[in-house]
């Protein structure tokens, strides 16, 4: 009953129909670190299956627990693991990307939009929509972006973007749409879907770079376009980056540097000019990221965990693969830390810490709740705080049990 509680989150969560099989390889670098801290999320009556992002603030750290089988929110004290606060939640928090400002943390689910505030431990607002959201959102400062369906006719509908003000709560504002075709929807009413809603300030202006695809039931095809927000206008519609197929577009993650976009798109890697729309350089892997990618500016590399050759390092110049680990599968959100890549939980269940420039394994530990509880691995969050005036940063991770913060690599 316990696996198949996690495997439902699994899919819930990230959308993927894959089996967890747990690498045997991996075991060859376990080691025993003992965290900073740790701390119990659950009393015993259920795994701990939602997700924070493990968001931080000041000195609290929020992490999801269950109390009688009922979803909490903790404030964890970020130094000693102490609970700071707990809140009974009415939700359960999900999704892969989420957007955080200081002491707000942006959720949503179905149709409520939340934003739990770090300092009253619990939420600061609540709005219930007449319609559903996507489960992943966006945003710059106090201003969050998130997808929201718009309806064309009785049944079918489109993804369109809308604001929410972090400060007043107030309704969610439509911004715009996407130039989807219309053509054909899927059976369950889709004509098309946001997967990317990535702001970035550009001569005063801010900007929106939009992931979004065209549904052709059963296949979809991929686009991206970037909507001038403070204009109120395109300044390009459609730029067509992925044919017809069955895994969708562009992905999560989105990094804008040096006047070029770099993203997932299906099964590649891609580098894009930002000025000429041109693509410069699409690297095809085997499967999908759905663990996302990560930039790193001052190695010039871009690194992205694929839910089946694992992790590959591309130079962001050429695309070429400068290293492979075959660490774990389809893990948690990349997390680039201090010339470390930190990835938790996946096919291996383990927190992986790499190095950046040779992509040789630093450390791969075990959760220390699997001595009592086979199914107990480490889940798919990570978040931590850098290196500063000497002191090596913290990582904070979790097990379907429980919260832990490690002291970083560097």
């Amino acid at each position: 009953m316990k696996c198949l509680i996690i495997l439902f989150y699994l899919v819930l969560i990230f959308s993927s129909c894959t089996k967890l099989e747990f690498s045997e390889s991996s075991d060859k670098i376990s080691q025993e670190i003992k965290p900073i801290w740790s701390k119990s999320m659950s009393d015993g009556s259920d795994y701990v299956i939602s997700t924070t992002g493990l968001n931080y603030y000041e000195d609290k750290v929020l992490f999801s627990g269950i109390e009688k089988s009922q979803e909490m929110l903790y404030l964890l004290d970020l130094n000693t693991g102490d609970i700071m606060s707990s809140w009974n939640s009415t939700f359960r928090p999900a999704g892969i990307m989420r957007h955080n400002h200081q002491n707000n943390s942006l959720f949503l689910k179905g149709k409520e939009i939340i934003n739990f505030d770090m300092n009253l431990g619990e939420p600061k607002w609540i709005i219930e929509r007449n319609t559903f959201n996507s489960i992943n959102n966006f945003g710059i400062g106090n201003t969050g972006f998130i997808g929201g369906r718009l309806y064309k006719d009785d049944f079918n509908f489109c993804i369109c973007i809308y604001t929410v003000d972090l400060v007043s709560g107030s309704e969610p504002e439509l911004v715009t749409c996407p130039k989807y075709s219309l053509e054909e929807a899927t059976a369950n009413g889709f004509y098309g879907n946001i997967s990317n809603i990535t702001p970035f300030i550009e001569d005063g202006d801010t900007l929106l770079f939009v992931g979004f695809d065209d549904s052709y039931s059963p296949l979809s095809e991929g686009f991206w376009g970037i909507y001038n927000l403070t204009q109120n206008e395109w300044e390009v519609e459609k730029v067509l980056c992925e044919e017809r197929n069955r895994l969708g577009g562009v992905g999560y993650s989105i990094h804008y540097y040096e006047g070029k976009f770099y993203f997932s798109s299906g099964k590649s890697i891609q580098c894009w000019d930002r000025n000429t729309y041109e693509m410069l350089w699409k690297k095809e892997f085997s499967n999908t990221f759905g663990s996302g990618t990560r930039l790193v500016e001052e190695h010039n590399v871009i690194v992205g965990c694929n839910n089946v050759d694992a992790l590959s390092c591309l130079d962001i110049e050429t695309g070429n693969v400068l290293w492979v680990n075959d660490a774990t599968k389809y893990g948690s959100l990349l997390h680039y830390q201090d010339d470390v890549i930190y990835i938790a939980g996946g096919s291996s269940g383990k927190f992986h810490a790499i190095d950046v420039v040779t992509g040789e394994d630093i450390w791969a530990i075990k959760s220390p709740d699997t001595r009592h509880d086979s199914q107990a691995y480490f889940s798919r969050q990570i978040n931590g705080i850098p290196a500063k005036d000497g002191e090596k940063g913290k990582i904070f991770v979790s097990s379907y049990l429980s919260a832990f913060c490690y002291e970083a690599v560097n």
